[in-house]
């Protein structure tokens, strides 16, 4: 089965902050000091719970066999606030192809980080 994507519903939120906690302790968190471990952790938190507000984002998931691989979340309409692929599933375009499903679902001609 292939890769699915689809709008982001509330109901995603619990597996998208499992995302992005994973993700960050894997490739950020590693490379910051204690203070900045502790800093990036609570912003990263109050950041993605905020995903599901669609006054503040748009947000879309890929899906494989019913789990949540990756998402990205954009505001402004073009300016990429977040964007998280499994480690399990890095190197495979997804990344790429939320950033298209992004500039679909947006217009976007120009985005920003």
């Amino acid at each position: 089965m292939g890769i699915s994507y689809q709008l982001v519903a509330p109901e995603d939120l619990q597996a998208i902050l499992a995302l992005g906690e994973a993700v960050n302790e894997e490739f950020v968190i590693p490379l910051l000091s204690s203070h900045g471990q502790e800093a990036m952790r609570n912003a990263r938190n109050a950041d993605i719970s905020q995903v599901t507000n669609t006054e503040i984002y748009r947000s879309v998931k890929a899906v494989k066999n019913g789990v949540v691989v990756g998402y990205i979340a954009w505001r402004q309409s073009n300016y990429i606030a977040q964007l998280y692929v499994s480690s399990q599933y890095q190197n495979q375009g997804i990344g790429r192809a939320l950033i298209a499903e992004m500039q679909k679902l947006s217009g976007a001609s120009i985005i920003e980080l």
